[in-house]
Order: structure tokens, then C-alpha cells, then sequence
């Protein structure tokens, strides 16, 4: 079957959960940055303390102190870039566009799981293996029917 994908614009509720999410990525974000700076100032502080009780050289120690801030500066712009890219700036840019995609896929398999209770159909897409669905949904569909997916184009937040 060939997969037909289409784009629309959100509906509210959908706006409001990236919202919500970004929101909430982004203050764990900036939580979690905010901890790496106090250890990226922390440990040349560190770093100098033991050199000047060890060398008793202050020249050694401020030597110490600016070569290990300028590694851990590097180390935090590159950790805070991936981590950025990684969890808040796909959110961004779903939320920015306010499209999400729309594709029609096959139903290859129902599977009811008991362990917690809900109802499972495994598709044929490129982005989704499965999808949860209620239970009326999945009583009502069989297998090899054709159902329609919409997702975040960035993230692939499934809504």
C-alpha cells in the first residue's frame, strides 16, 4: 500500500499540548543548564584550590583555574546545544508552524494487552509501529483497514 500523507493546521487542544510540553521541556531545560554552570564554575574553582594547596604557586593555580574554565565552558556550549536541539527546539519550531501531518495507514495487527488493560493497533507507518487506541475503535476495525495517524512534523509527537 502506498502511504498518502497530507498537511493541516492544529486544532486547539493539539496547540495546547506542544504548548504545554514545550513549556514544561523547556523548564527542565533550563533547570538542568542552570545545575551544569554551577559545575562549570565549580570545578576550575575546585581544580585551582588543588593546585595551590599542592604547588603552593599561584601562578600555577590561576594557570589551572583558566585552562579548566575554558574546557568546561567548551563542554557546557556543546552539551547545551545538543541538549537544546535534542528537547526544545523541534517543539519550537511544531509550535511555530502549527501543521501537523496526516497520514493513512494500514491496520497489520490488534493486540490486546493485559498487563495494562488497553487496546493496541500495529500499523504500517514510517513514523508509528502502534498506536493505543479505545476500545470501541478496536472492536469496530479489522485488520488490513485503512486508519489515518496525525503527528507533529518535528517532534512526531503523536496526538
Amino acid at each position: 500500500m502506498q502511504h498518502t500523507w497530507w498537511l493541516e493546521r492544529f486544532e486547539p487542544d493539539e496547540q495546547a499540548f506542544l504548548q504545554k510540553k514545550y513549556e514544561q521541556e523547556s523548564s527542565a531545560y533550563l533547570k538542568g543548564m542552570r545545575i551544569a554552570l554551577y559545575v562549570t564554575v565549580g570545578i576550575p574553582f575546585c581544580t585551582a584550590l588543588i593546585y595551590y594547596l599542592r604547588y603552593r604557586q599561584s601562578s600555577l593555580m590561576y594557570q589551572a583555574f583558566f585552562i579548566t574554565l575554558l574546557l568546561m565552558l567548551l563542554l557546557f556550549f556543546i552539551v547545551a546545544f545538543f541538549s537544546y536541539h535534542r528537547s526544545v527546539y523541534d517543539l519550537k519550531r511544531d509550535i511555530r508552524g502549527g501543521q501537523k501531518v496526516v497520514e493513512s495507514c494500514s491496520i497489520t495487527q490488534k493486540k490486546f494487552m493485559p498487563h495494562n488493560n488497553s487496546w493496541h493497533f500495529f500499523i504500517d507507518s514510517s513514523v508509528k509501529v502502534s498506536v493505543e487506541v479505545s476500545e470501541e475503535d478496536f472492536q469496530r476495525l479489522e485488520v488490513q483497514d485503512e486508519i489515518n495517524i496525525e503527528y507533529a512534523p518535528h517532534t512526531l509527537e503523536y496526538f
